[in-house]
Parts: C-alpha cells; sequence; structure tokens
C-alpha cells in the first residue's frame, strides 16, 4: 500500500506539473478533510463518550461555520484540478463500499448455513461416535455453528476427538486487546470446547499464545496431540 501511496504521488506531481497547478486540488481536498474530519468527530463524541447532542453539535457546529465557509470557496477551483480528489474519494468510497457489502453478504450466507451448534451437540448425545484420542481443533469464523471440516470429519471419519476445540478469533474495534481479555473459554459440552480469542485491529494474533492462555481456565493443550482443522 505504501509503495502504491508513493507512486500515486509522484503521478500527481508529474501530472499536475507545478505547484501552483496542483494548488486547486490541494485546496478542495484539506478543507474536505477538515469537514469529514469534524462531522465523524460529532458521531464520535455521542457514541464514543457519550456527549449530548447539543454538546457535541455546538462544539462540531462551531468549527463546521468556518470549515464550511473555506470549502465553498474553494468549490470555483473544481474545474480547475480541484476534480481529481473528488474523482478519487469517490473511487475509493465505491471500492469500500463494495468490499464491505460483498463481506457482509458473504457473512450472512455462510452463517445461514451453519448448523447450530447446540443442534450438532444434541445429535451427538444421542448418537455417541467413536472416539479417538487427543484434541481436534476447529477453526471457525462463527464460534455458535458448526464448522463444516466438523461435519465433514464426522460423516466421512465416523470417529471424533476426545476433545474438540472450535476456535474463534475476533478483531475488536479498539487498536489492542489487555492480555486478561484475550481468550474467553467455555464448555457446552463434555469433549467440547468453545474458545474466541480477542485481539485489536492493530495486534498480530498468534494461535500458540492464545492456546497456551487457555490452561488458566481449564484447558490444556499439547501440541504434540493436537490437530488443526480450518473452516471458512
Amino acid at each position: 500500500v505504501n509503495w502504491a501511496v508513493m507512486l500515486a504521488c509522484i503521478g500527481l506531481v508529474l501530472g499536475f506539473g507545478s505547484s501552483s497547478n496542483l494548488a486547486a486540488a490541494y485546496g478542495i481536498a484539506v478543507t474536505l478533510t477538515m469537514v469529514i474530519t469534524t462531522v465523524l468527530f460529532y458521531f464520535a463524541a455521542r457514541r464514543l463518550w457519550n456527549w449530548s447532542p447539543q454538546k457535541a453539535g455546538l462544539l462540531c457546529g462551531s468549527f463546521l461555520v468556518l470549515e464550511v465557509a473555506f470549502c465553498g470557496a474553494n468549490f470555483i477551483k473544481i474545474a480547475h484540478g480541484g476534480w481529481f480528489p473528488l474523482v478519487m474519494g469517490v473511487a475509493v468510497y465505491t471500492l469500500m463500499s463494495t468490499w464491505r457489502t460483498g463481506r457482509r453478504l458473504l457473512r450472512e450466507r455462510l452463517e445461514n448455513s451453519f448448523l447450530p451448534l447446540s443442534d450438532f451437540l444434541q445429535n451427538v448425545l444421542r448418537h455417541p461416535p467413536i472416539q479417538v484420542a487427543g484434541t481436534a481443533i476447529f477453526m471457525s469464523g462463527n464460534p455458535d455453528g458448526t464448522p463444516l471440516a466438523l461435519l465433514h470429519n464426522l460423516k466421512h471419519n465416523k470417529v471424533l476427538h476426545k476433545r474438540t476445540v472450535i476456535l474463534t478469533i475476533e478483531t475488536d474495534e479498539s487498536p489492542h486487546v489487555d492480555a486478561d481479555e484475550r481468550v474467553r473459554v467455555e464448555q457446552p459440552q463434555e469433549g467440547f470446547y468453545k474458545v474466541v480469542g480477542h485481539y485489536g485491529f492493530m495486534d498480530e494474533p498468534n494461535v500458540p499464545e492464545l492456546l497456551k492462555a487457555c490452561e488458566s481456565q481449564g484447558l490444556g493443550v499439547r501440541a504434540a496431540d493436537t490437530t488443526f482443522l480450518n473452516c471458512q
């Protein structure tokens, strides 16, 4: 991404040719960024800090009066190069919104195709399969659904491991997650465990460390006796 941004900046400078030609695009970009930042600050103050609409609106409104005036004054520069940041903004927004919509539709389709874990566990109780020694860890994006790899393993191999762990990695909206809040272990049924690991969006998930942290919650995992199976 950094290399792409570098090349785009070099291309932008070469395309406009001079700082005077670039000034129109710069003015539109900066003033619109100021307006957008103030609007986002309003929603952050309301949702994260529970400010009242009056308090957040008074502060943000005082900034917007000046910023909208600056932005409006730069609109006359749109035909002289100010169109470029507008086109780029629309293109990036379209890309991001399309990606977000696609991920949402994919998640909804996968969730609808999952067999609820509670139904699967009830079926195991009614028809106990053959069990083999060891631990099987199934990576899954939905901790409440039955991983497809688990269903296929039981269907084709007719066995379950002594311990079955459904491991889900979730990314929180905070940049970092404290170590004491990293993992949550549940045991819905004898031999079955649900492990949910929480990471911030700036954290690097580490499955071995996560499993080691499960020991304090009654789930010890030995790597030599463990099999990992992935389920998207």
